[in-house]
């Protein structure tokens, strides 16, 4: 028995758009209008498709997903940040939105005449990375771009009457002792202020340390908080003390350009080392700083030791005083909470020394002692600052306005999130592999293209390019950050410039040209910030980068001879012209720029003088506006084709200098090394086969 042939499947009709809106059967003759569109007088469209048949893909389901997580976490913390603000404001009293009635006056004498407190903003460079094509064009981006705070209103003495409380002995769960109050020492509070506050000498140091000197290495000390405390004659010396007041002094003063002045700064370094000799059974917050700044000073100085094992004292006093956990191991008995702007002082204190401990482990070669998985201390965000403290903030030029705001949250998480990078580079890269060369030179490509990320990733407010190290490289509150990666860029790359000057790579992540192009970079920054200060304000971190770039840049010679890479000759020579003329100001300059002359006679059987003569010769016959003033840091020295003092000229270079490792005890450069390899033996070249030291 045969089966029926099946009958073919009647195609259903498509629906008309006003039956599809009603959802009601669609009855359509065959022709329009449909019969309820009749019925309704209504414009009968037939669609070609109602698209129930298409599927997506599910890679375009999934990117849909993602976008959409994206979005609520996104909202997410625009709420939470929301919520932080508010909560801020709370704590600032009831009297947030009122003018102030107050103000901190400092004695008749003193040339700061008065600090009142209100909110500001800053001009923050907003500009864009020239490193991926992705990113928008230079001109999509607004420079100077107002940077709000996430707190409005105004910061008051009041805002840390109460902090003395939280000065407080930490003691761990399996310690036997419980956290307690840290009593003050009698006598020590009376004599500080009333007396050194209205010191003409004491407050000008503290305006030049606060010009030159901040925030750079130095973000632990919080500016607004100190001057509140040091101005205020009822302060109860939280954030500011005698000792630390010494410590702002000895480093402030090197950049004075009174000689009187300047003599002063092993005075007060020795005033501070006293003073807190006489209180480590009172550590607190100011003597925390002011072991930091002091270790600072011997390492700034090529004491390398000494510094060593000060800033260690300093961390030992934070670790001591729970500098590094939440706010609620600061409460002993009945404390109330703290506010969030103690909180967010307390902040900036720890990750502003997690900073300088990495620094320091950075250009030493040695190992951190602040570990951030051990940390649970929050962020640190901005904070209004103070409206009359122009005299302590970095003076700006004819051309640029100062901005008393400095952006320090947005760069020191920024930072933060660099240090995690060269950590793990520390770890990884820098130790014995057995796999060799090969190996190392893929670490060092993954970790390259990491720092490029960084750098890509960074928020718009502290992105640079070029451009803006040419236009912007003087002003150094906005700069500490960008040395900082140029530091960590260079000492990665630097141990492997040797094998990149022998391989055939030519691509961007040859160390050599990694370097190359870091090394114009700092030079555009640093010839940016002497055609507007001059060489006794250099910072430190203008020395470190100029020595290491010189450090590479002899790397890449054949016995001293430059003249193979003009660029390179130009940056190296006035890179040394900074280190010779920023000896007045850093003792490490001075040993630095010893070393390198030593080298030269010792290493590479030449004059360091003949060698410059013979430069700006050439220079000059090339280009007769060479030595114009602007064109180059040997330009702007003053007398470029002056002789070096008799001090430093080539006959102190006899047989009792003929052993150049008789330098070995300056230390100071950043070298990147393990621990194993002396300071200057690598950071020279010529000591040894280059291939042992990576």
């Amino acid at each position: 028995m045969s089966m029926p042939a099946p009958s073919a499947r009647k195609k259903a009709s498509l629906a008309c758009a006003n039956c599809r809106k009603r959802k009601i059967k669609c009855i359509l003759g065959n022709s329009l209008p449909c019969a309820h569109c009749k019925k309704l007088d209504l414009n009968c469209v037939l669609l070609s498709t109602d698209k129930r048949k298409d599927r997506y893909r599910m890679e375009y389901i999934s990117g849909l997903e993602l976008k959409v997580a994206r979005y609520e976490a996104t909202l997410r913390k625009l709420d939470e940040n929301i919520k932080s603000s508010v909560l801020c404001m709370e704590s600032l009293g009831p009297d947030f939105h009122s003018e102030p009635i107050t103000s901190i006056a400092a004695p008749n004498n003193s040339p700061a005449s008065s600090v009142t407190m209100s909110t500001h903003t800053q001009s923050a460079e907003s500009s864009n990375t020239e490193v991926k094509s992705e990113l928008p064009p230079q001109d999509a981006l607004e420079r100077e771009k107002p940077l709000p705070t996430n707190v409005k209103g105004t910061l008051r003495v009041n805002n840390f009457e109460n902090d003395n409380k939280y000065s407080v002995s930490v003691y761990g769960p399996t310690s036997i002792f419980n956290t307690e109050t840290i009593p003050n020492q009698a006598g020590d509070i009376d004599t500080t202020f009333g007396n050194l506050s209205g010191d003409l000498i004491i407050v000008q140091c503290i305006k030049l340390f606060f010009r030159w000197q901040y925030p750079d290495m130095h973000l632990f000390v919080f500016r607004e908080a100190f001057l509140l405390d040091f101005f205020n004659p009822g302060s109860s010396g939280v954030y500011s003390s005698k000792e630390l007041v010494y410590a702002i002094c000895a480093i402030g003063s090197l950049v004075s350009e009174s000689d009187e002045i300047r003599s002063l700064s092993p005075q007060f370094y020795k005033g501070a080392i006293e003073l807190l000799t006489k209180k480590l059974d009172s550590p607190s917050i100011s003597s925390l700083q002011a072991y930091l700044l002091l270790g600072l000073y011997d390492i700034y100085n090529g004491r390398n030791n000494s510094g060593w094992m000060l800033t260690g004292d300093g961390l030992r006093v934070g670790f001591g005083i729970g500098f590094h956990l939440s706010f609620q191991n600061w409460l002993a008995g009945e404390s109330e909470e703290p506010s969030l702007v103690t909180i967010a002082v307390r902040s900036r204190i720890f990750w502003g020394s997690f900073m300088a401990d990495r620094f320091l482990g950075l250009i030493l070669g040695r190992p951190s002692i602040l570990k951030m998985h051990e940390s649970t201390i929050p962020e640190s965000y901005n904070l209004p600052a103070i409206e009359t403290i122009a005299e302590y903030t970095y003076p700006g030029t004819a051309d640029y306005e100062r901005a008393n705001y400095i952006d320090v949250s947005n760069p020191l998480k920024s930072i933060i999130k660099l240090v995690g990078i060269s950590d793990a580079m520390l770890e990884e890269l820098f130790t014995k592999d057995p796999d060799g060369m090969e190996r190392k030179l893929e670490l060092l490509e993954r970790y390259n293209e990491k720092l490029l990320d960084w750098r890509q990733k960074l928020p718009s407010l502290v992105q640079w390019d070029r451009k803006t190290l040419e236009q912007h490289g003087h002003d150094h509150t906005k700069m500490f950050m960008r040395y900082f990666y140029y530091i960590v860029l260079l000492c990665l790359n630097r141990p492997f410039v040797e094998v990149s000057r022998t391989s055939s790579q030519k691509d961007s992540s040859n160390a050599l040209k990694i370097c190359e192009s870091a090394i114009e970079d700092i030079h555009l920054a640093i010839l940016s910030f002497v055609k507007h200060h001059g060489l006794r304000q250099c910072s430190i971190l203008i020395v470190y980068s100029s020595i290491i770039c010189i450090s590479i840049i002899l790397l890449t010679t054949s016995g001293g001879d430059m003249t193979s890479n003009p660029k390179f000759e130009e940056c190296f020579f006035d890179f040394m012209t900074l280190l010779k003329l920023s000896s007045l100001t850093w003792k490490l300059s001075e040993k630095s720029y010893l070393k390198v002359r030593a080298t030269f006679h010792s290493e590479y059987k030449c004059s360091y003088e003949t060698q410059l003569s013979d430069f700006l010769q050439r220079k000059q016959e090339q280009n007769s506006r060479f030595l114009a003033p602007g064109n180059s840091i040997i330009s702007i020295s003053g007398e470029p084709l002056e002789r070096v003092s008799p001090a430093y000229s080539d006959s102190m270079w006899g047989n009792e200098f003929a052993n150049v490792m008789e330098f070995g005890g300056f230390g100071g450069p950043p070298v990147f090394m393990n621990g194993e390899l002396s300071d200057w033996g690598n950071f020279f070249p010529g000591y040894g086969n280059q291939n042992d030291n990576i």
